[in-house]
């Protein structure tokens, strides 16, 4: 649009505007009536409710070490405060330090290690028996060549025995009765 279209269609254009504020100024007068009550300073008071905050609600959180108060921030964007327990109390210092995390890393790396140890360990148990069961196999193999062998030898034995029977010249009974 030219600078001359503007000038020539200025009057539309205002009207439009001063259209806009007005709505603008009806919202803001209708909206007055729903303002929070505010304090001298002009800071809206805010009721305090109590009810109790779920851990997996809460988004960070700081800890003031002298008076125990712990100032966090939910998921949900509210800003919340409250006072622990002294068991709770130095958990939360820890967390809020970073000392907490470093612990559970190190008992998830133990964990992780023991872990791995078992399963080295079954691995390990896993491969003698199998060795064992092949050794066992091989021994079976070796024990039933060589009773095969054996067997082969003994035939051969009878068999040449026999031959031997064989060629031998048969004496007579008789001979023998006779002395």
């Amino acid at each position: 649009m030219s600078f001359f279209a503007l000038l020539t269609k200025g009057h539309a254009l205002l009207e439009i505007a001063t259209k806009v504020l007005d709505i603008v100024e009806d919202v803001k007068e209708i909206g007055d009536d729903k303002k929070p009550k505010t304090d001298e300073r002009g800071q809206p008071i805010i009721k305090k409710q109590i009810r109790k905050v779920q851990p997996e609600e809460v988004f960070d959180f700081k800890v003031e070490r002298e008076t125990g108060v712990v100032k966090a921030l939910t998921k949900a964007g509210q800003r919340v405060e409250g006072v622990l327990a002294a068991a709770d109390l130095a958990e939360a210092l820890l967390v809020s330090d970073g000392a907490s995390d470093v612990g559970k890393n190190l008992l998830e790396q133990e964990a992780a290690a023991a872990d791995k140890a078992k399963e080295l360990l079954a691995n390990a148990e896993l491969d003698a028996a199998n060795k064992a069961k092949d050794a066992e196999k091989q021994a079976a193999d070796i024990i039933a060549k060589a009773r095969a062998d054996a067997k082969a030898l003994l035939d051969k034995a009878e068999k040449d025995a026999k031959a031997a029977a064989d060629k031998a010249p048969a004496k007579p009974v008789a001979d023998k009765a006779a002395k």
